[in-house]
């Protein structure tokens, strides 16, 4: 090393570089090949160094050959960057090579890393074109667009945000002026294509991002290269408006698909027939008689989507643009006939560990968001809004899926903000802000006589502004399963009309024009607390409502904290909570009085 490093690195990590000075330095490469402990602490001193340090480290050639064969580390040269500005977690974002064959196992490490933590390792097969969407007509390998080795693996890319981790790169790049060798870019381009080992423009397999022209097959296109290559990237560059039927997109392990620029679903009259066009026809009642789905919701949320993303592990679908749905004329037409399918903008079906983030969702036919039967899902930072008077546009909808976490997300829509369905467990939700729209659901369970339910459920530090709830769980009679350990938790209203809703006696009339009937059995809601709200609601409804069923009551309840006020004066009647063989207990100052029966009355009870 440099003397300016060395004098930096002597005051800040003396074993750090006892351990390099014996190994890395001394040219024993096999042996810093595989001392597990030297690559770990060579990551935390890189995670340390300022960024001046980092570019007094002499660069390693592009390709280096060693006589035993050992793993060549190249870092990228630094960009510049400011040396106050704290080093990334692997900054230098090393790409590890393999140079001979019997060094596979760093790779296989690396692979067992990610399954350690649920990610499968990256397949290397073909993706399969499947659901009738245009198949490309021989798409180019990663090997023939890229000259990267299409087994290496770009660490940085998946340490967070692999579509924060594009943005830098194109921006050095572009800093630096490397443009692509593999097309010439006309002035009426949005951007530049820049050659970046792993990630795939869509622009290089003919899109033309211009709104009108359809693009499907060079999105398709690009998607297929990412896969081959292992842990690819797709990349919609921003400015541009790709114009895409539905995308099916399967088995995309560790890939991400990164819209800097608009993806926009065609109008519904350019919409593909569906092969069942509403939910009562013969067709979608004879696969609920055979059981080929478990219940109408499933068929409502798999029926139809713009983008689907299924049976895939790691997959990021991120970046700073925005996937546009054209919602209008769905909800005429659903207006009129309110069992009409309608697309889901995005959904993720049967996919483990994978992340949506930043993304901008926008006027979307139905629901705008839906994970179906997925696991450990991250949510984070998304943008969705629609017209307040727009049907069915659920913002997210969480079906039949565990270990979700959803984060700093502003949902404004003309449905639920948020919504948890049947078969729906372990869920954190943190930092939303909710505007508009019905608030944060539970439900509806139960329709049908269905078996449906949902427990584990924390949601803290949320804001609702004039939505018409804030917390509602709604449950069908005659229903089966559970609503169980529920907490909403540090909640901030602001006129909001229907603050806490509990109604085990669900029945809307655009699901259900008859009048139901009472059941038999009901779906059992036992152990929700809310506590610590605070703010205003508005209107003459009651701001606690709890309407429970005969045949199962509420049980369990708690109020803790709560302090909620009317926006305007002359609101007195709605300052008393309704109770219906509601139970539970209160602690604290509760304002409005509370009306549920607590104490020695709920034990006989």
């Amino acid at each position: 090393l440099s003397p300016g490093a060395s004098s930096v690195l002597k005051h800040r990590h003396e074993t750090v570089r006892g351990y390099i000075d014996n190994t890395m330095l001394a040219n024993n490469h096999e042996q810093a090949r595989t001392s597990c402990a030297v690559r770990f602490m060579l990551v935390l001193m890189l995670s340390e160094i300022d960024t001046a340090v980092l570019g007094l480290i002499p660069q390693v050639p592009d390709v280096v050959k060693h006589p035993k064969g050992a793993a060549t580390i190249r870092p990228e040269k630094p960009g510049k960057t400011s040396a106050q500005a704290p080093s990334a977690f692997l900054h230098h974002r090393m790409n590890v090579r393999q140079e001979h064959p019997h060094d596979h196992h760093l790779r296989l490490e690396l692979e067992s890393a990610n399954t350690t933590k649920g990610v499968a390792p990256a397949s290397t097969s073909r993706p399969q074109i499947q659901d009738g969407t245009p198949n490309p007509d021989s798409p180019p390998s990663a090997e023939t667009t890229h000259s990267h080795h299409p087994r290496s693996q770009d660490l940085g890319l998946w340490l967070k945000d692999p579509c924060s981790e594009v943005r830098s790169k194109i921006s050095v790049a572009r800093r630096e002026g490397r443009k692509s060798l593999q097309q010439k870019v006309d002035n009426e381009k949005p951007d530049s294509i820049f050659q970046i080992p792993g990630v795939f423009d869509v622009r290089t397999f003919g899109a033309v991002g211009d709104g009108k022209t359809n693009d499907t097959t060079a999105i398709l296109r690009a998607a297929h290269a990412a896969k081959a290559f292992g842990t690819g990237v797709v990349l919609l560059p921003r400015k541009g408006v790709y114009l895409s039927w539905p995308l099916v997109l399967s088995g995309m392990n560790n890939t991400a698909m990164c819209i800097e620029g608009v993806l926009l679903m065609p109008d519904k009259p350019q919409w593909p027939p569906a092969p069942c066009p509403t939910i009562t026809a013969p067709c979608a009642t004879r696969r609920l008689a055979a059981s080929l789905v478990p219940s109408m919701e499933a068929l409502r949320v798999q029926e139809l989507s713009f983008v689907r993303v299924q049976r895939s592990s790691g997959f990021v679908l991120g970046g700073r643009g925005c996937i546009k749905g054209l919602g209008g004329k769905w909800w005429s037409a659903r207006a009129k006939q309110p069992e009409l399918f309608a697309p889901v903008l995005v959904l993720l079906l049967e996919c483990h560990s994978c992340k949506l983030l930043t993304l901008r969702l926008r006027s979307s036919p139905f629901y705008h968001l839906v994970l179906a039967k997925s696991t450990d899902a991250e949510v984070h930072g998304l943008d969705i809004r629609t017209r307040k008077s727009s049907r069915n546009t659920d913002g997210i909808s969480l079906y039949q899926s565990q270990g979700v976490r959803i984060t700093d997300c502003n949902v404004s829509t003309g449905d639920d903000n948020l919504v948890l369905k049947e078969g729906t467990r372990d869920v954190l939700a943190e930092r939303c802000y909710f505007r508009d729209g019905h608030g944060a659901s539970i439900g509806s369970l139960g329709e049908a006589n269905s078996t449906g339910s949902v427990r584990d459920v924390v949601l803290r530090n949320c804001t609702f502004v004039r939505t018409d709830n804030a917390a509602r769980i709604k449950t069908w009679q005659g229903g089966h399963g559970e609503v169980r350990n529920i907490t909403f938790e540090g909640i901030r209203l602001d006129q909001v009309s229907h603050p806490v809703t509990v109604n085990q006696l669900y029945c809307p009339r655009s699901q259900h024009p008859a009048p139901c009937l009472p059941g038999a059995t009901a779906v059992q809601v036992s152990s929700v607390s809310f506590r610590k709200w605070s703010g205003t609601y508005s209107g003459s409804n009651a701001p606690l409502d709890f309407r429970c069923d005969p045949v199962k009551p509420c049980l369990d309840l708690l109020l803790e904290d709560i302090d909620l006020r009317p926006a305007e004066e002359g609101h007195a009647k709605a300052s008393k909570a309704v109770c219906a063989n509601a139970f539970g207990s209160v602690v604290g100052r509760v304002r409005p009085d509370s009306c549920l029966v607590t104490g020695t009355q709920a034990i006989a009870n």
